[in-house]
């Protein structure tokens, strides 16, 4: 009972569009279990309305500010989606009634929610390597022609093609760096 009458604090608003938004997230969130605490998105939604307003004139400054609070709470990438999205549909329902101020934050906003999209999109091990093994194939029976190519072309554009077909075909480690002490930072170079 108590959980519902801190819910209910987000619907009583003196702005009726936002409470019609909190109506809507709270009912979506019945239906899923994505939040452990069914308040948490509708803090970050009421954060993000309030830090927009704040900063208007500078909208990647609150899309900024947003992405960094749902970091600061560790979010996963379905929930920032699931939030990222409420505000969209704020912001395209006209809930403000100087919502041209948020044109070009919507814009960011929603390549933002495509970025989300993309990411929690689950890769594909098998068709992953599947890819890289034509890939191989392809650049192995063309070695020679590749190679003629390459002579035509300047170094630079060389790399370039280099490390874009190294990036299809290689398994991407982290190289591990040392940090040079202070005995081996000095030497020079044989």
């Amino acid at each position: 009972m108590e959980h519902i009458k801190q819910l209910q604090a987000y619907i009583a608003n003196p702005n009726e569009e936002y409470n019609k938004f909190a109506v809507g997230i709270c009912c979506e969130l019945m239906d899923s279990n994505l939040f452990s605490d069914a308040e948490q998105p509708l803090q970050v939604f009421w954060f993000a309305i309030t830090t927009f307003q704040n900063n208007w004139r500078e909208p990647l400054t609150g899309l900024s500010l947003f992405i960094k609070q749902m970091d600061e709470l560790q979010l996963n990438e379905q929930q920032k989606l699931f939030i990222s999205q409420w505000l969209c549909k704020a912001l395209k329902a006209n809930a403000y009634s100087d919502r041209h101020i948020f044109d070009n934050l919507l814009q960011f906003l929603e390549s933002y929610c495509k970025k989300l999209k993309a990411s929690a999109q689950p890769v594909d091990a098998a068709q992953t390597i599947s890819i890289r093994a034509k890939i191989k194939e392809l650049v192995n029976n063309s070695v020679e022609s590749i190679l003629e190519d390459t002579d035509r072309i300047s170094s630079e554009d060389n790399l370039k093609i280099l490390t874009r077909f190294a990036s299809l075909v290689v398994e991407k480690e982290i190289p591990t760096y040392k940090n040079p002490t202070p005995a081996t930072a000095n030497q020079s170079l044989p």
